[in-house]
């Protein structure tokens, strides 16, 4: 596997994979009560903007896997293995 830069999904997916399940892009739980005070405006709005994306790419391999797409295509979009990327989005 070529060397992947921090910029490439697989890095940023295999980031993520290390965080604890709360903070995972497809189990963020909405629900947990807000810590950072009236603060941190800028965070919060780049935190909308990752979680959209993580719905958008989400979404993406849904429909990608609809239209017949295997999960080794897919890894190979998102920079990760067949078997990261099947883990991850499997529904």
């Amino acid at each position: 596997m070529p060397r992947q830069e921090p910029h490439q999904p697989g890095v940023l997916a295999d980031a993520e994979a290390a965080e604890p399940a709360w903070r995972q892009p497809a189990g963020r739980d909405h629900s947990r009560p807000d810590s950072g005070g009236p603060g941190a405006v800028y965070t919060r709005a780049a935190l909308g903007l990752l979680d959209a994306a993580h719905a958008a790419v989400a979404a993406a391999v849904a429909a990608d896997r609809a239209a017949g797409d295997g999960w080794a295509a897919i890894g190979a979009a998102l920079g990760v293995s067949e078997d990261t990327a099947a883990r991850r989005y499997r529904r």
